[in-house]
């Protein structure tokens, strides 16, 4: 494996929470065949698997993801509890399925986080085929998804918790990897580099968009750690959010003077290859632990895109450029700082 990976910032700042995550994952695992087994519950095994599938969520999972999960899970079991009572009325197996599967992947469309809830019904109706009668396999196997929903949401809650500073600012790391790459094509020519195709460029906005609303998720679920530290994230969050936005006003901006403003063409050759250098370099001094030291490329931007009597190409767009340029540049001065300030109460 190439140097360059291990040396990538993100990288770098997820691997102690990813440790962290195996380490809950063993732990909730163990803890829910114990606990089926000193209870005598015959199929231990799915109090792990639930277990597994409530802990497994993105790192940093939210008390509120938790909660979901096990609700979810709760609904799933329900349902294949009402398919195997009807299983008892002689309902072919195809129209069971139906009814406690649709409802469940209905209810797991609607949010990520009850995705737990087909799987859960899924469980339940296994035990149809058992010797055991169909509303008491059901019953048993409730009891199994429960103990390992409760068992992984109470692990995730209070076993080695990751802080809403760290979850922070691994989310920031992630969102501001997508914004290099996003920032790589503004203002390119059509026929220098590699553009992306709809579907690739939907699907790094899509990457951008989830980690957007990850971070207003932490910030909002920030309320249990202090006022202190939910304001600092809620900041964050914010500040991120209008990050990006300066940056998709600048692309479009960009795009429309390619168009309409061939005098400002060789700036635009500079604009993408300059923001994507300044994402780099604050991604860089994150990875070391180091001070911010400026930011002279957007300087040398902005000063580029002053007015200017002997530069009087694309006036009006050269304004919005350097209106919404000098927006980002506050705005990552802002997330720069915050991404610093350890809010956590001493």
């Amino acid at each position: 494996m190439s140097s360059s990976f291990w040396n990538k910032p993100g990288f770098r700042q997820q691997l102690p929470a990813t440790l962290r995550q195996v380490l809950k994952a063993l732990v909730a695992a163990a803890l829910a065949w114990v606990a089926a087994d000193a209870l005598h519950l015959p199929q231990a095994h799915w109090a792990v698997i639930s277990t597994l599938v409530v802990v497994q969520g993105t790192l940093g999972t939210t008390v509120r993801a938790g909660r979901d999960r096990v609700l979810a899970t709760a609904f799933g079991a329900a349902a294949g509890t009402l398919a195997s009572l009807a299983h008892s009325w002689s309902w072919p197996m195809p129209v069971l399925l139906i009814a406690a599967l649709g409802p469940a992947v209905l209810l797991a469309s609607m949010r990520r986080d009850f995705r737990t809830a087909p799987i859960a019904a899924m469980i339940v109706i296994s035990s149809i085929s058992s010797h055991v009668s169909p509303v008491g396999a059901a019953l048993l196997r409730v009891a199994e998804i429960s103990l390992g929903a409760v068992i992984g949401i109470a692990v995730s809650r209070w076993f080695l918790p990751v802080p809403t500073q760290a979850r922070m600012q691994l989310d920031a790391v992630h969102l501001l990897e997508q914004l290099c790459d996003y920032a790589a094509g503004i203002g390119r020519a059509p026929d220098k580099g590699q553009e992306l195709t709809e579907e690739q460029a939907e699907e790094r906005a899509a990457r951008i968009r989830s980690y957007l609303r990850e971070a207003a998720v932490i910030a909002r679920d920030a309320r249990h750690e202090g006022k202190l530290v939910h304001e600092h994230a809620q900041e964050l969050a914010t500040s991120l959010r209008r990050l990006y936005e300066d940056l998709a006003l600048i692309k479009r901006v960009a795009a429309q003077a390619r168009r309409r403003a061939p005098g400002l063409h060789p700036l635009l050759e500079q604009l993408g290859s300059g923001l994507q250098e300044a994402l780099q370099q604050e991604l860089r001094q994150l990875a070391e632990g180091g001070p911010e030291t400026g930011r002279p490329v957007l300087e040398s931007l902005l000063e580029s895109l002053a007015p200017n009597a002997e530069r009087p190409a694309g006036g009006d767009l050269r304004a919005v450029l350097r209106y919404a340029l000098s927006s980002l540049k506050r705005q990552l001065d802002t997330v720069s700082g915050l991404l610093r300030y350890d809010a956590t109460p001493k």
